[in-house]
């Protein structure tokens, strides 16, 4: 549950990201630069390229307007678009050890009430400590972006490219301004989803001194 669940807290808030394609696109609009791509790119339809590209690399149907892309380029999406689908895979197996974790000790200490409060009462506090860890970590390495950036690439796609020149396409539609962004916004719904935690096993914990008070 310790390890999990924070591993799962980060993964999930990748997902939602993920799933939000207007909210993404919208967000690589805004940090954009189309019009330094070679050829430049229009606003609006560097709008739609980028929905489409969303859409591609976490499962979608594929893009249509290759003409804006190289071949290095393609590949790199296809590349990202394993990385995503093998994190998706990785978060259902954390969802099913932890549902598991979670049914196995209850089954075990289904005599036993109390037992099974402190069970959930422990594993509250180990998920948000552990959680509240990984975000601190995050925000240690998000004020050293660039070399994280770099270090993220080298584990995740170290057999292919992923450095390209200022004038393509995916560099200015994609900028390092919405992964930092992006990154921000991981590290804030996984604080948020820690300090939940938190509270939920301090709310437990004083519920269950008001149980023992009261007897």
């Amino acid at each position: 549950m310790a390890v999990c669940s924070p591993l799962l807290v980060f993964l999930g808030a990748n997902a939602v990201l993920i799933s939000d394609t207007a909210s993404i696109s919208a967000l690589a609009s805004r940090t954009a630069t189309p019009q330094l791509a070679e050829p430049p790119i229009g606003d609006s339809e560097a709008l739609a390229v980028s929905s489409e590209v969303v859409n591609y690399v976490r499962g979608g149907p594929e893009i249509s307007h290759k003409s804006y892309f190289q071949e290095e380029e393609l590949l790199h999406l296809s590349d990202v678009r394993n990385v995503i689908s093998r994190s998706f895979l990785l978060l259902k197996i954390l969802e099913a050890a932890i549902v598991s974790s979670l049914g196995g000790a209850f089954a075990l200490t289904r005599s036993s009430a109390v037992a099974r409060q402190r069970f959930l009462r422990k594993s509250l506090f180990a998920a948000g400590v552990g959680t509240l860890a990984l975000a601190i970590l995050a925000c240690v390495a998000f004020l050293s972006f660039d070399s994280s950036f770099t270090a993220f690439h080298l584990v995740f796609f170290q057999n292919s490219q992923w450095q390209f020149p200022y004038s393509f396409a995916i560099v200015n539609l994609f900028t390092p301004g919405f992964f930092a962004a992006m990154a921000r916004s991981i590290v804030v719904a996984s604080s948020a989803v820690a300090v939940i935690l938190l509270v939920a096993g301090f709310a437990l914990a004083r519920f269950k001194a008001g149980l023992k008070h009261e007897s």
